[in-house]
């Protein structure tokens, strides 16, 4: 059973209705998933290896055909298969496919977050080859741009590089519609964007971040946008990461939690809105994992 809560104004908790929920409800037609992920304001799911989506459809996000219908309840994505994982960005869906472990993208595709060809930035309402040198064992997508990793243990990136979220330091580089490698990375075993940033995991348990940094979602002690990745000081080893639109996460290898950037809302969950640019503790959870 997948349930969903939240807002629910095109349909994104997937339970036939439009009414925002403030406890967890069922999504409607799908009673397991082996893969979820939540995009800005519609869902994906895997099952086995097809791809299910519901909500927004503005941009082709569904993968669908067509766009602009919002979808109450879970549609699948046709003519589609052999999914291995999936994430959801802004209006965007990506899916990792075999055999050849395949990027395929659709829905809003601005500055090219898509990275399907150079100059290309038209939507996709349905799905279409990714330009990412296979084979690729994640996908990730931001607000405006989009990464991957290899399964090497490097990382490309694509899409709007405003707050130097692409990582190649290049001066004036306002997007690159086609993925290109991060440089400065290697033997990484997770990544996760944010709306404009970015954290990557190295196998020693290690944490790298660059792009956006406003209210130090980065965790260096500064609010200085980084252009290139750079370590997250005072950081125990770590065994996982995520990332918000403006804050970020890792579960250490102690199963303590951490959190840093935005906190206006509450997010870093340390009992305070005030933001924070170094690690800290999530207070409440003492085991995650």
């Amino acid at each position: 059973m997948i349930s969903a809560w939240g807002a629910n104004a095109v349909g994104q908790l997937g339970d036939t209705t439009t009414t925002d929920r403030f406890a967890p409800v069922t999504v409607a037609k799908l009673k397991q998933a082996s893969g979820i992920a939540a995009g800005g304001i519609h869902s994906l799911a895997l099952y086995k290896d097809r791809v299910f989506a519901w909500g927004d459809n503005f941009s082709g996000e569904a993968g669908i055909g067509g766009a602009g219908d919002p979808r109450t309840t879970r549609v699948l994505i046709d003519n589609f298969a052999y999914a291995q994982s999936i994430a959801a960005g802004l209006s965007c869906s990506f899916a990792v496919c075999d055999p050849y472990s395949l990027v395929f993208g659709w829905g809003w595709n601005v500055a090219g977050k898509l990275g399907i060809a150079i100059g290309d930035t038209a939507d996709r309402n349905r799905p279409t080859a990714a330009a990412v040198p296979a084979p690729i064992v994640a996908v990730s997508s931001g607000a405006l741009h989009s990464l991957a990793l290899t399964a090497s243990g490097k990382v490309f990136a694509w899409g709007s590089n405003f707050a130097g979220q692409l990582g190649d330091t290049i001066p004036g580089a306002s997007q690159r519609e086609i993925p290109g490698q991060v440089p400065g990375l290697s033997k990484i075993k997770a990544i996760a964007a944010g709306g404009f940033h970015n954290l990557a995991l190295a196998d020693d348990g290690t944490v790298w971040a660059w792009g956006e940094n406003t209210s130090g979602q980065l965790g260096d002690g500064s609010t200085t946008q980084r252009t290139a990745p750079k370590r997250v000081p005072n950081l125990s080893p770590v065994k996982a990461i995520a990332a918000g639109g403006h804050h970020s996460l890792a579960v250490l290898t102690s199963g303590k939690l951490a959190s840093w950037g935005f906190n206006d809302f509450g997010q870093l969950g340390d009992g305070t809105t005030t933001s924070r640019s170094i690690p800290g503790p999530v207070i409440g959870i003492s085991q995650v994992g």
